[in-house]
């Protein structure tokens, strides 16, 4: 089985990501400084997460190449949560079959997929 065990995300406003990261996916984030720069580092779920400012990290992460998908209990709850929190929705929320999702974009600008997984009632 294999499942996302690390995730480090370069920051362009760190004040805001971590605001986000905790609101909306219950991110433990806690501060840690390293020379001139403070990145944030903590747990989400069983995922270990770093926060860490782009300038630190020397990369652009205006040009981010991933795409993240969380599970959520409440799409439109999470959606709300993460609206308020400074995101930015991207599209209808749609459904398929055994799940209903919607794309955002983080306050600094990655994509992120929130899934709910539905279920039908066994009669």
């Amino acid at each position: 089985m294999v499942s996302l065990g690390r995730m480090a995300i370069a920051t362009i406003n760190m004040p805001q990501m971590v605001n986000f990261y905790r609101k909306v996916l219950n991110a433990n984030l806690s501060p840690m400084s390293v020379g001139d720069f403070t990145f944030y580092q903590g747990r989400m779920g069983n995922v270990s997460v770093t926060l860490a400012p782009n300038e630190m990290l020397g990369i652009q992460s205006e040009n981010s190449r991933h795409q993240l998908s969380f599970l959520v209990p409440n799409l439109e709850t999470a959606l709300s949560v993460a609206i308020r929190a400074g995101a930015t929705q991207m599209e209808e929320i749609s459904e398929e079959a055994d799940e209903r999702y919607c794309g955002i974009l983080d306050p600094d600008g990655n994509s992120i997929e929130l899934v709910e997984r539905v279920y039908e009632a066994a009669y």
